[in-house]
């Protein structure tokens, strides 16, 4: 998966009609755009799938400018092999909501009235609660897919740090636990289903 993180839709539209998508895509010229076909239909099993998600609650933790991955013309420099995997950055994990209709105000109210404590968690990077968009047209990712229209996205420094969150205090409070460790039984009755969790390894990390 590539995910990607803009302040608002218009700011990706602009990137997406812009010279830089072009130079993302093959370089804007038609014996660049079959090269990067032909690399593709060698490497996929099938055609890439976009989904579109709305960002709300975003929590960050602080960054140096010195701590950014180092960037040039815009990309990352980095030496691939196409034989060895190239080194985790960061950890992400995307646990997916199947909300039922008319209960989605409800459910942010829920996130929304969290007393987070996200950003004193060793390892915590980054974390934004996604709403479902799927406003455009199929196959550009307005297909609503496998019905999941809400996500918690979190970004760690690695695996560890998210195990660790996992068995902490601040993780039970977060999930319902009382004082003493017993755990409430949460309402599930806005859920169509149970939620779906999705961990990946992050690699060629850039940020503004």
């Amino acid at each position: 998966m590539s995910l990607t993180m803009w302040s608002d839709k218009s700011s990706f539209n602009a990137w997406r009609t812009g010279e830089a998508f072009k130079e993302a895509h093959g370089g804007g010229s038609l014996f660049g755009f079959v090269t990067m076909m032909v690399s593709s239909t060698m490497t996929l099993e099938g055609p890439p799938k976009p989904a579109f998600w709305n960002g709300l609650l975003p929590l960050a933790a602080p960054m140096a400018e010195s701590d950014k991955p180092k960037v040039v013309d815009g990309w990352r420099q980095v030496h691939a092999d196409g034989e060895n995997l190239l080194p985790a950055e960061c950890y992400v994990t995307c646990n997916r909501f199947l909300v039922a209709p008319g209960r989605e105000a409800e459910f942010e109210e829920r996130w929304a009235s969290r007393d987070s404590k996200l950003t004193e968690v060793p390892g915590f990077k980054q974390f934004v609660l996604c709403r479902r968009d799927a406003g455009g047209k199929k196959g550009h990712g307005g297909d609503s897919g496998d019905g999941y229209n809400y996500m918690s996205l979190t970004v760690w420094e690695n695996k560890e740090a998210f195990d660790g969150w996992r068995t902490s205090e601040n993780f039970a409070k977060a999930h319902g636990a009382g004082a003493g460790g017993e755990r409430k039984k949460p309402d599930t009755s806005m859920f169509l289903g149970p939620p779906s969790l999705a961990c990946y390894e992050g690699t060629l990390v850039i940020r503004a």
